[in-house]
């Protein structure tokens, strides 16, 4: 990899997961979405604002597709070549778009399902799912192995994706 790619990549790992609001309640697209959605567009379709059914069906597709993802995929720190669906090895970033994709290929309505900015408990930034319901928000987690409510999990939550995964608002 050239030194200028390297600069890039890492410049592009540096602004993944900022926060910059843009105006009151939104919040620029972290960049490394944008370019994840400039050669993914089939992975970031702008659907209708949804929430899915919550029934014991939904749970165990929930838990189900949270374990196996959070089990294929090998935990690596910022990998080389930005966010990815399906990597062999990932960070956050890879776990949580691989779950959604998964989810909305399963048929769970894309409106539902948004991408979070929030901080673990040692204060590192970290990307998660969360599955708007009619039972409440859900969080899907490649730091946990159950599913949990948004207010289980104790995440701030400082951005999120809209049902349009290009657009973002800050909380």
């Amino acid at each position: 990899m050239s030194m200028l790619a390297r600069l890039l990549s890492a410049i592009t790992l540096c602004l993944a997961l900022a926060i910059p609001a843009s105006a009151a309640g939104s919040a620029l697209t972290p960049l490394p979405m944008r370019y994840f959605c400039a050669h993914n567009p089939d992975e970031c379709i702008a659907y209708r604002a949804d929430k899915a059914k919550w029934n014991d069906e939904l749970h165990t597709l929930l838990q189900a597709v949270n374990s196996q993802v959070n089990s294929s995929i090998r935990p690596q720190a910022n990998p080389r070549g930005g966010w990815k669906v399906n990597p062999r090895s990932g960070d956050c970033n890879d776990y949580a778009l691989t779950k959604r994709s998964r989810l909305i290929a399963m048929g769970v309505p894309g409106g539902a399902l948004r991408l979070a900015v929030t901080r673990t408990a040692r204060g590192e930034k970290h990307l998660i799912l969360i599955v708007k319901t009619t039972g409440g928000d859900v969080v899907l987690d490649n730091l946990s192995r159950t599913v949990r409510t948004l207010a289980e999990t104790g995440y701030p939550v400082y951005s999120m994706s809209g049902a349009n995964p290009t657009r973002w608002t800050a909380s």
